[in-house]
């Protein structure tokens, strides 16, 4: 990677904050600096999956995702227990 400022060779960088490594983690940003002038930014991954999608963010949503279908199956069988049975199945009897 080139660096915008000096057009000096960028390499990647460890996280230094605490901000830095949670932007690493969830976002799968990669970190560079150059050490001419001392820029340094969190840049766009290299490796994409072919719609353009890192592989972290697909896991994200992959994992919110499944949060969701948890908290539905709860409500469902929460509502289904407070009131017995399914509306349906009381008109049958």
């Amino acid at each position: 990677m080139v660096c915008p400022n000096c057009n000096a060779r960028a390499s990647r960088s460890r996280p230094r904050t605490l901000r830095e490594r949670l932007m690493k983690a969830f976002s799968g940003y990669k970190i560079y600096s150059c050490r001419a002038c001392g820029w340094r930014a969190l840049c766009a991954p290299v490796k994409t999956l072919e719609s353009g999608v890192t592989h972290q963010a697909l896991l994200g949503w992959i994992m919110a995702a499944v949060v969701a279908a948890a908290i539905v199956v709860y409500v469902i069988n929460d509502f289904y227990t407070k009131s017995g049975a399914p509306p349906a199945a009381q008109q049958k009897r």
